[in-house]
């Protein structure tokens, strides 16, 4: 049996030996034969197939981000790829960086890579170095888009003014193209910079940067982790930030669900709320980090809906925040309190609310109604303290002055 396939396999070399004696040469494969897929039905060639993807290895950077490029998928293998100027994504590509050592080290000035007008791009792993880019570059510029999603980005810089992420409503305000469904799944900016992600609008455009939402991440070193500027519905969750100045910032922005991690410390503040905002909720289960130097969060200029770890505030218009209510509870040791406050257009305090207050172990508790951050607007009161049948509720002092009638007496019974 073994002499018959050694015999068989001399027989099946026979052929190219003869060719070899000939002196002749085999033809060179270029690839451009045809050939069928399994379970295809249209031939295409080897030349073909490879063309469908771009790599940075074989053409280099600028050329793999070329026009003629649109629709294709760019690979960005492992090493470090030198970029020194401004490289266009192509519209409707995909990117995909091939693990956490494939870097684009950016030496130019400006972004290095823009997106400008471009509808269904996708970017995967964006790994950008710009510790030798000008003090201003940026990693990813986008001038309008539709549909584009970012996953795990990755920036470091070196540089007071850089930027990693700087999302713009449209190229120039006679464009007015837009930037909207945007996904920015757990980046990470990281060094020396101004801006985590930022957006803003145009100017002379009308639009805002619509339907933008951040999934997790963090910044570390950078001045403003996010600053958010004219972006309209959106979501930002469990977003994270270490060192800087403010971890969120945001101006002029509507319809938005915050739910951040954990901020701080900063010199400024975790969630800085400044002018324009309206109809933002606020959860905030807890309050890990401090925050900034100067707070957990700035509301005084905006406060939105909020949730927190131990406070529910709701208000009655989406802009105007002079009518509220309020629920709270602190739980401390020896103390218990709860309240309910409603706020009707004064929003230097509190129009009415009840509060009730339960020291222990020497179970001392007070109960009030009225307003309390105005000791002689408070209606009704009870002090647990008082003795026998006469622990009812007691008519307190009101804004008129004493008391015009009795105490109103609950013989009998306790609260």
């Amino acid at each position: 049996m073994r002499l018959f396939r050694s015999l068989a396999a001399l027989l099946c070399l026979m052929p190219a030996v003869a060719w070899a004696e000939s002196g002749a040469k085999l033809p060179p494969f270029n690839g451009s034969t045809p050939f069928q897929s399994t379970g295809g039905t249209t031939p295409r060639s080897a030349a073909d197939r490879a063309a469908d993807t771009v790599n940075v290895a074989d053409v280099g950077v600028a050329a793999a981000f070329s026009a003629t490029n649109v629709g294709k998928k760019i690979i960005v293998p492992p090493g470090t790829w030198t970029l020194a100027s401004t490289a266009r994504v192509p519209d409707g590509s995909v990117v995909e960086f091939l693990g956490r050592n494939a870097v684009i080290a950016y030496t130019g000035t400006g972004a290095a890579l823009e997106i400008r007008s471009s509808k269904n791009v996708r970017i995967d792993n964006l790994n950008v170095d710009l510790t030798g880019a000008n003090p201003a570059a940026e990693a990813l510029h986008v001038y309008g888009a539709w549909y584009l999603d970012i996953f795990h980005p990755r920036v470091v810089m070196n540089g007071a003014n850089q930027a990693g992420i700087v999302l713009e409503t449209s190229q120039s305000s006679s464009q007015g193209y837009g930037t909207y469904m945007i996904e920015v799944v757990n980046p990470q900016f990281t060094g020396t910079g101004l801006y985590g992600l930022r957006t803003f609008q145009t100017s002379g455009d009308t639009r805002a940067v619509t339907h933008l939402n951040v999934r997790g991440g963090w910044s570390k070193g950078i001045s403003y982790g996010l600053y958010l500027n004219y972006v309209s519905t959106g979501r930002v969750d469990g977003w994270a930030a270490d060192t800087g100045i403010d971890a969120i910032n945001i101006q002029n922005s509507n319809d938005l669900i915050l739910m951040p991690g954990e901020l701080g410390p900063g010199t400024g503040y975790g969630v800085n709320f400044g002018a324009g905002n309206a109809g933002i909720a606020m959860l905030a289960p807890s309050h890990a980090g401090v925050g900034g130097s100067l707070g957990y969060m700035n509301t005084s200029t905006f406060t939105p809906v909020l949730f927190d770890q131990s406070k529910t505030r709701l208000y009655a218009s989406r802009s105007n925040q002079a009518y509220f209510i309020e629920l709270g509870v602190n739980l401390q040791y020896n103390s218990t309190s709860g309240y309910l406050n409603f706020q009707g257009g004064n929003v230097g305090g509190i129009y009415q609310g009840i509060g009730f207050t339960q020291n222990s172990p020497v179970a001392t508790g007070a109960f009030q109604f009225g307003e309390p951050t105005r000791v002689n607007d408070v209606v009704l009161g009870r002090n647990t303290t008082a003795p026998g049948d006469t622990a009812g509720f007691v008519q307190m002092p009101s804004i008129s002055g004493p008391a015009t009638a009795a105490p109103l007496r609950a013989p009998n019974r306790t609260v």
